[in-house]
């Protein structure tokens, strides 16, 4: 979509020069600002990271990047319009682990009841002029339940997303 606006803005930009006779300013399509922007603190420091037998670090990147959309889409659908917010992330630490006897099974995270998914994250609720509207810092914990297996099948991000999901409707659904 951007490459398209950027061609469209070239071919105007071409024809204002060929028309005028003098180079015209190069004209930038407005994108949108995003009303939800989420932000790591030091990743390579998540407890995830630092365990020799999680996936590797561009597959653990492709995970925070999956993370990151899950919750702009998310939160988007909560905020009411003229409303946006900041998160940042400090640790996520993703539900179970893998344990190092299972190798032969390949990555397979075992998850516990005494493994759960924690996510530490700071939020600043912004209005249009900027003012703070609200801001706090959750520390999320999960709370093992059936739901988790049966939300978000088959994405390894289930039980965080989940997490997310809740954090979010809680602290956002009464705005």
């Amino acid at each position: 979509m951007a490459s398209i606006r950027k061609s469209i803005a070239m071919i105007i930009q071409s024809l204002l020069i060929s028309s005028c006779g003098h180079a015209a300013e190069p004209l930038q399509p407005s994108a949108p600002t995003p009303r939800v922007a989420v932000e790591y603190v030091h990743p390579e420091r998540f407890i995830d990271v630092g365990d020799r037998y999680s996936p590797a670090s561009g597959l653990y990147a492709a995970l925070l990047a999956d993370l990151s959309n899950h919750l702009v889409v998310r939160a988007s659908a909560l905020l009411p319009e003229g409303l946006s917010v900041s998160i940042v992330i400090f640790q996520v630490d993703r539900a179970g682990s893998v344990e190092p006897f299972r190798l032969r099974a390949g990555q397979i995270r075992v998850v516990r009841s005494v493994t759960p998914a924690r996510i530490d994250l700071s939020y600043r609720l912004m209005g249009t002029d900027g003012s703070v509207v609200g801001q706090g810092e959750r520390s999320l914990r999960e709370f093992p339940s059936i739901l988790a297996t049966i939300a978000y099948r088959g994405d390894p991000l289930r039980r965080e997303k989940l997490l997310l999901d809740t954090w979010i409707e809680r602290e956002f659904e009464s705005l």
